[in-house]
């Protein structure tokens, strides 16, 4: 018998990107509208989530919008993609 793969939701939500960026959930979503994160959907007009193909493709390129975000944006460049402790 084949082992089942876990498949993940195609989108993720606000905490999951905070989470894999270590930042907080605002921040994430402040970023986002600057246009310093991968743009954002609206799930029936209120909830923000993110494509997670492209987040993690992003993640993966090291973020390069941050690149070009100043300070804040180098500051937030050292952590992308990097494993996230739970404490």
């Amino acid at each position: 018998m084949a082992e089942e793969q876990q498949r993940l939701p195609a989108f993720m939500e606000s905490d999951e990107v905070a989470f894999e960026l270590g930042l907080s959930v605002r921040t994430v979503e402040t970023r986002s509208m600057e246009g310093f994160i991968p743009g954002y959907v609206r799930i029936f007009g209120r909830h923000p989530r993110w494509q997670r193909t492209v987040i993690l493709k992003w993640i993966q390129d090291g973020c390069p919008d941050f690149q070009a975000g100043g300070a804040y944006g180098a500051i937030v460049s050292k952590t992308c993609g990097q494993p996230t402790e739970i404490v």
